[in-house]
């Protein structure tokens, strides 16, 4: 009997730690959402990851009506926001099968990068995902945090980009537009 009770308890402690941290998670998410609404978008606004080490970084860089992408190989490529196909907020999950908080961003393009062509290693910012009606497509995917979710977000909004986010549904995030 004793045995039996152990694993009840041992299951229902599972159960627990595994459901909450998604409360805990999805809270803290709502909570900085709330406190991020009231945010607008300055007119020139950097968002950047540092690489490992604090070498090179991954940039999306506003700039009034440019965008410049920089990929870790430190390539950079202007893009103006008409060519922007859509960007895709959306979380990761980590290596043990859990969510990460954190949105992750990736922004699709409709053009080719913008430039002379430099021969180089493979690279985020202009990498061939396929070649369409429209030429190549810009990609950059970085790890960004909750404010600059907000302020992309609303940046996207004002330009007019279109916007997949399966980070915060429109049912959950009526905050940001």
């Amino acid at each position: 009997m004793d045995v039996l009770a152990a694993a009840v308890a041992l299951v229902l402690i599972l159960a627990i730690l595994n459901v909450v941290p998604y409360y805990v998670g999805r809270y803290i998410l709502l909570y900085s959402l709330r406190r991020y609404r009231s945010l607008t978008v300055p007119s020139s606004l950097t968002i950047r990851r540092p690489r490992l080490f604090g070498r090179d970084c991954q940039e999306i860089d506003i700039c009034h009506d440019r965008l410049r992408l920089v990929d870790w190989d430190g390539v950079t490529c202007p893009i103006r926001p008409d060519y922007v196909r859509y960007v895709h907020f959306y979380q990761e999950r980590s290596s043990k099968g859990r969510r990460q908080w954190y949105p992750y961003v990736t922004l699709y393009s409709k053009m080719a990068r913008v430039g002379p062509e430099t021969p180089r290693r493979f690279s985020l910012c202009g990498s061939e995902r396929g070649r369409g009606y429209d030429g190549v497509q810009l990609i950059n995917h970085m790890q960004i945090d909750i404010k600059d979710y907000v302020l992309l977000r609303k940046y996207c909004r004002q330009e007019h980009i279109p916007v997949h986010d399966d980070y915060a549904p429109a049912w959950q995030l009526p905050l940001c537009g």
